[in-house]
């Protein structure tokens, strides 16, 4: 590696450190107050740049059952494969380097694709949800007995505990 290039990865590493310092963006930061962000922005308030983001990715984590560990691994996965493309079909390892950082991008994609895919089951779920207390209110005129009836309904098709097979 020559002079030349070395010195463009610094310049790269110094301006990826001056934006991640300049918006804000800590990605080991834990949150005080999740659920009041997250109000925030469901209703519309304003948040900075870096709450939105924190929130975007914590609702990505939460619809697909993914974490943090497994996030970075795919990011570092589809660097290398980007990069080893790169490298097979360009021959150049500067542009090979540009290609992994255009592929960085994958998993979050990947995520958001997941994401949909869950909250539409989870807006099934709920006109399921909202039909049977429904139909219970209906019959009984009483909140409190409607949902008791949906819990013994949800409960009749969880199957019994292995650990205890009889009941006394």
């Amino acid at each position: 590696m020559n002079p030349i290039h070395l010195s463009l990865m610094l310049v790269f590493v110094l301006v990826s450190l001056a934006l991640f310092l300049w918006l804000g963006l800590n990605p080991f930061a834990v949150e005080r107050n999740p659920l009041k962000k997250r109000r925030l922005y469901l209703a519309g308030g304003k948040l900075k740049t870096a709450e939105r983001i924190a929130i975007r990715f914590a609702t990505l984590f939460r619809q697909t059952r993914c974490t943090r560990k497994k996030f970075l691994i795919m990011m570092f996965a589809s660097a290398a494969g980007g990069f080893l493309a790169g490298m097979l079909l360009f021959g150049s390892g500067d542009l090979a380097a540009v290609m992994a950082v255009c592929v960085l991008s994958a998993p979050y994609i990947y995520l958001t694709i997941q994401s949909a895919a869950a909250a539409r089951e989870e807006i099934e779920g709920l006109e399921n949800t909202m039909s049977v207390i429904s139909n219970a209110y209906a019959g009984c005129d009483d909140i409190v007995k409607a949902m008791e009836l949906y819990v013994e309904e949800k409960n009749r098709y969880i199957p019994p505990s292995p650990e205890n097979p009889y009941p006394f």
